[in-house]
């Protein structure tokens, strides 16, 4: 009977701190990942029949650069940007012609220290640059022509 009691107390002081310390051990969920869109600006009448996207910017891997892994790289977002926004005139043979120059976005990670240097926190900051080159040609102009 006293070998009962024991094995009570212990899972009585036992149990909550076995609880306590699963309850920490487990990751947080990742925050959700909205879709990027547009659809609450108005649209621009565009007088073009077609719209043509290029993109000249190559990311650089080495300078800490997030780009290409984040679920809104900068071709989809100017991708979504046109889709939404930009209403085309239909019949025109003008052409809109929009090269993406610039599209990186680079990690920083910063450290804050509180008074007397107690406590310190960590915070992710992101700097972005979107450059994007808009040409139009009108209507029998071939892309890459000259103006003279």
């Amino acid at each position: 009977m006293e070998s009962l009691s024991k094995l009570g107390i212990n899972a009585f002081i036992i149990g909550p701190v076995v609880s306590l310390l699963i309850s920490c051990a487990s990751a947080p969920p990742a925050p959700p990942i909205y879709d990027l869109t547009f659809q609450h600006l108005p649209r621009l009448q565009i007088a073009a029949g077609s719209i043509v996207l290029k993109s000249a910017y190559q990311p650089d891997e080495v300078e800490n650069q997030i780009d290409t892994q984040k679920p809104q790289n900068p071709t989809l977002v100017v991708k979504q940007w046109m889709k939404d926004r930009l209403e085309r005139q239909s019949g025109s043979t003008a052409k809109l012609v929009l090269t993406i120059i610039d599209g990186r976005v680079v990690s920083k990670q910063e450290t804050q220290s509180a008074t007397f240097g107690f406590l310190t926190s960590k915070k992710q900051v992101y700097s972005a640059s979107l450059v994007v080159d808009v040409a139009y040609y009108p209507a029998g102009m071939e892309i890459g022509q000259a103006t003279g």
